[in-house]
């Protein structure tokens, strides 16, 4: 009986395993380029209404176009949001391409922290678009409370910060849509993380009450300063926290006058030499509302003091 004798395997030739090689290499750019032009589209130099500018691209479809490059994508993604040089706050009912991009990003990357506080601290305090941030920061909400991370260890090393988060969608939810139930959530929430500063845990029952309100929004607005943030950012939340002092001065004023003896608000402030308000705006009295009117501007804080 003779043996079978062994199939021999012819090597690969080297020009097919080139061509090969160049057609994968082919079809990746080729991959690379349509997703590239899906991800294009989110830079719509207009703001319109959600139902006629969203153009968020399918979790999954951007998945299957990344080639195994899902990392880069969401890195992508990061880079154009924060390099939108548009600051002008959207009008109400919109949102902007930035709340697109960062709504695909926290889909194919949800436990990336740094995606949630870019959403928190660009779409609510530099564009105003309090409802996206909301969506956002309630996502980032939903893995805190819940304690959903991938591993353990994962949430201090990675969001060590998360009482920020919390922070943030208070802050969020206390400006842009004076929804003290959810800020109290948030700040008591946020008292209960690690790293939190002990004053949080006060915050929470301060917002019963005008000054509380104030002193609530001072104290976040300071935190929120700590932390090192993008200039516009930064320049933003000076400028609220100038606001909120504005508030803090018309309450105080406003208590003071009540109390005095005066009837004649001009008599009341040529007695306490005060010609206007820290930012030089003219101050007069309306005995409907019996609240201090100045001619400052005190934007998305004006809540603070006349609600």
């Amino acid at each position: 009986m003779t043996s079978a004798t062994p199939m021999s395997v012819k090597p690969l030739n080297r020009r097919f395993v080139e061509t090969l090689s160049f057609a994968i290499l082919g079809l990746g750019l080729v991959l690379a380029a349509r997703l590239n032009d899906r991800l294009r589209l989110l830079d719509a130099p207009l703001v319109l209404p959600p139902e006629e500018a969203e153009q968020t691209l399918n979790p999954r479809t951007a998945e299957i176009l990344s080639f195994g490059h899902l990392p880069a994508v969401v890195d992508a993604l990061v880079v154009k949001a924060i390099s939108d040089p548009a600051i002008d706050p959207v009008k109400p009912g919109t949102h902007p391409p930035l709340f697109y991009q960062l709504d695909l990003a926290t889909q194919l990357d949800p436990h990336q922290f740094e995606l949630y506080w870019i959403a928190g601290s660009l779409l609510s305090i530099i564009r105003w678009d309090g409802a996206g941030a909301a969506a956002l920061l309630d996502r980032a909400h939903e893995i805190i409370s819940s304690g959903s991370f991938p591993e353990p260890g994962f949430q201090k090393k990675y969001w060590s910060y998360a009482w920020q988060l919390e922070l943030m969608r208070g802050y969020t939810a206390l400006f842009e849509h004076q929804d003290f139930s959810k800020a109290r959530e948030s700040f008591e929430l946020a008292s209960r993380l690690p790293g939190s500063h002990p004053f949080l845990a006060a915050l929470a029952r301060r917002l019963e009450t005008r000054e509380g309100r104030i002193e609530v929004a001072i104290r976040t607005l300071n935190s929120l300063l700590e932390r090192k943030n993008d200039p516009a950012v930064q320049q933003t939340l000076e400028v609220r926290l100038s606001e909120a002092r504005i508030a803090q001065f018309l309450l105080a004023l406003e208590q003071e006058f009540l109390a005095s003896s005066l009837h004649r608000f001009d008599e009341f402030l040529k007695s306490r030499q005060i010609q206007a308000d820290p930012m030089g705006g003219s101050l007069s009295w309306n005995a409907d509302t019996r609240r201090i009117v100045t001619s400052t501007d005190l934007g998305r804080l004006g809540v603070l003091y006349s609600p």
